[in-house]
């Protein structure tokens, strides 16, 4: 008698993820991300942030921005979702892309957004501010959502409407992709 098959079941992520990508410096918005997070992890404990890009940059204190935030919440238990991988070759970065749910990247300015692009090459919504060129990559709740540059409240209340709204992530997913 042959043995029975077996179906094969693709395995699926128990938790969603964001990516960031970029210089952890003010003109990046990291400082706006960095207190956006508290707020999300307390609504969902169980997301993952990957924070990627050169984490060696001094803050406004001298510290950089990665220690002062591992300094300011060690005591939380979600701290260890929140991963900073500092710079990371190309394959790396892509796979990043490929694996997020949800790319962020809160600049108070970018000339063009070219992470937002390789995001959206993925299928990726996208959330950026309405500053420099961030408009002309991103339409507002079409592939991604705007916010004020500087907004702490703006920004934490969109990752959470798409990390609560798997249709609307997967809507702006496939609006992202028929750029390209």
């Amino acid at each position: 008698m042959a043995p029975k098959a077996t179906q094969f079941t693709p395995k699926v992520k128990e938790y969603l993820e964001i990516l960031f990508v970029g210089r952890l410096e003010l003109r990046k918005g990291i400082d706006i991300l960095l207190n956006s997070i508290p707020q999300v992890l307390d609504i969902d404990p169980d997301v993952q942030i990957r924070i990627i890009g050169d984490d060696s940059l001094p803050g406004p204190d001298g510290r950089t921005f990665k220690d002062k935030f591992i300094a300011d919440y060690i005591s939380k238990a979600w701290l260890e979702n929140v991963h900073f991988e500092g710079r990371v070759g190309e394959e790396a970065l892509l796979r990043a892309y490929a694996d997020c749910d949800i790319f962020v990247s809160p600049s108070r300015f970018e000339s063009f957004g070219l992470v937002f692009l390789e995001a959206m090459r993925e299928g990726k919504p996208v959330i950026g501010c309405m500053a420099g060129g961030m408009p002309e990559v991103i339409a507002n709740d079409i592939n991604g959502l705007l916010v004020e540059p500087g907004n702490v409240n703006a920004l934490t209340r969109a990752i959470l409407q798409l990390l609560q709204d798997h249709q609307l992530r997967a809507q702006m997913g496939e609006s992202s992709k028929r750029i390209f």
